[in-house]
């Protein structure tokens, strides 16, 4: 049997949507919605929330099965940092195997992700990751639609009015 563990990885200093996590979100947050899933997963070895900042980590204090997994202060920082900076704290993990969980997903449900862990659990394959097709419009910072409308014409080749 694989040793797995979760993380939930937070930060305030989001690129996009600063302070998205812990904004108004259904009646809750984004980040209690997963806290919330991750505390009842029990199939997992530890289930973590991975933070530097002191305001996410006392958002753990009410799920009983959740553990602070602290990050240093320069993995959080605002946009994109040093790949050994950002996951370092995943070497503190004392699993074989961390999965990933984006508080950004709220509808994925806890079956779904414990038939992710059971096939992973039933297989020889050494990582998996996802990709899913889906019929969503991307725009670039102009407002030019990104995504091809023919999906047999590549993104880079479209006229974007210029």
């Amino acid at each position: 049997m694989k040793t797995i563990s979760v993380v939930i990885n937070a930060r305030l200093q989001s690129t996009r949507v600063s302070q998205k996590l812990v904004r108004p979100f259904a009646g809750t947050t984004l980040l209690d919605i997963a806290l919330d899933k991750v505390n009842r997963m029990d199939f997992f070895e530890h289930r973590y929330l991975a933070v530097a900042e002191d305001e996410l980590q006392a958002m753990a204090s009410g799920y009983e099965n959740i553990e602070i997994l602290h990050r240093d202060t320069g993995s959080v920082k605002k946009g994109v940092n040093p790949i050994e900076v950002t996951f370092a704290h995943y070497l503190k993990v004392p699993t074989d195997y961390i999965f990933v969980f984006n508080p950004c997903l709220p509808l994925l449900r806890i079956d779904t992700i414990k038939k992710a862990y059971d096939y992973f659990q039933s297989t020889d394959f050494p990582t998996y990751t996802s990709a899913v097709p889906t019929g969503d419009w991307i725009f670039d910072d102009q407002g030019y639609v990104f995504t091809p409308r023919n999906p047999f014409i590549p993104a880079n080749s479209i006229n974007h009015g210029n």
